[in-house]
């Protein structure tokens, strides 16, 4: 497994975020609506998760791709119900745990969407990535995580720009540990990503 490497990760995250704001926009607006139902936040937050690698990989990023987790909504929901556990386990542990269940989780969902592996298979391989990565992986973690809200606390609506991009970030950031070393350029299409 590779490491993050945070410039290349802001880099593309930044010019797949700006390369399709409109549709993520737009996406995040629909996954922040439908996840007031609190069943379906964990299908959307797959969905919104799936344009974001999409936008990544320079493949077409629609407002429909935000649907993905839906034809998989048992796979996902139940990476949701795993992702609160570990989290959870995080909160136990105090403050410095919280940060390293978030550091774990980072790139679950993405893995299953990438692998169609299940929420235990992706999640053991995201622990492997963390134990040779920690520190980094904590860092990381946090900054996107406050990029993502801050549009909430600061600016309000400004989340619909903040969120995006540091999803975005996530992605690209991902391919730096499970792909190649480094995301790919945004403009390069990229194989489709399997159901």
């Amino acid at each position: 497994m590779g490491k993050i490497d945070f410039g290349d990760a802001f880099s593309k995250g930044w010019q797949a975020f700006t390369a399709n704001i409109g549709v993520l926009i737009i996406g995040t607006l629909l996954m922040a609506i439908i996840s007031m139902t609190v069943i379906l936040a964990p299908i959307m937050l797959a969905g919104f998760y799936n344009m974001c690698l999409k936008a990544v990989r320079g493949q077409k990023v629609e407002v429909g791709d935000v649907f993905f987790g839906f034809s998989h909504f048992g796979r996902f929901f139940v990476g949701f119900l795993l992702m609160i556990a570990v989290g959870f386990l995080g909160v136990l542990a105090c403050f410095i745990g919280a940060f390293v269940s978030n550091a774990v989780l980072m790139f679950l969902f993405i893995r299953m969407i990438d692998t169609g592996k299940g929420s235990g298979e992706a999640l053991g391989e995201c622990w492997q990535y963390f134990k040779g990565d920690w520190l980094l992986a904590i860092v990381f973690a946090f900054v996107t995580g406050f990029i993502a809200q801050v549009g909430a606390y600061a600016l309000g609506i400004g989340v619909l720009l903040t969120m995006p991009f540091a999803y975005c970030t996530v992605a690209a950031a991902y391919y730096g540990v499970f792909g190649d070393g480094a995301a790919p350029a945004v403009a390069q299409p990229a194989a489709p990503i399997e159901p």
